[in-house]
């Protein structure tokens, strides 16, 4: 859950950051091929631990790009950005009996190219 600071970042256009926020990292350059490095730092709200990223890029001195990550640590990691009830693993009784796909289960032939 948000609080109502980084609600209001997230919902803006011209996203401005809240007095909240504090700086987790120090900045790190990324350098996209052919270009000057775009410069990136992380923060997290002290008040609700929504995490925010900060993307600087010298093509667009004008524009910083704010990016709520709200739980997880980085984009990398998308699934720590769930609630955390949505995040643990299902009491469902149905779910637990379910056998799993394992790859020589399926027949081979599903794996073989159509003949043009």
């Amino acid at each position: 859950m948000s609080c109502e600071a980084c609600d209001r970042m997230q919902c803006s256009d011209a996203t401005v950051p809240h007095d909240g926020l504090r700086a987790t990292h120090k900045p790190k350059k990324l350098r996209p091929l052919g270009r000057k490095p775009v410069l990136v730092q992380n923060y997290q709200c002290r008040v609700c631990g929504t995490n925010w990223m900060r993307e600087f890029d010298p093509q667009t001195p004008d524009h910083l790009e704010w990016v709520c990550l709200h739980h997880a640590s980085s984009i990398l990691d998308p699934l720590a950005a769930l609630e955390p009830e949505a995040s643990l693993p299902s009491t469902d009784r149905q779910s637990e009996s379910a056998e799993p796909i394992v790859a020589h289960d399926i027949p081979h032939h599903a794996f073989r190219p159509e003949a043009a």
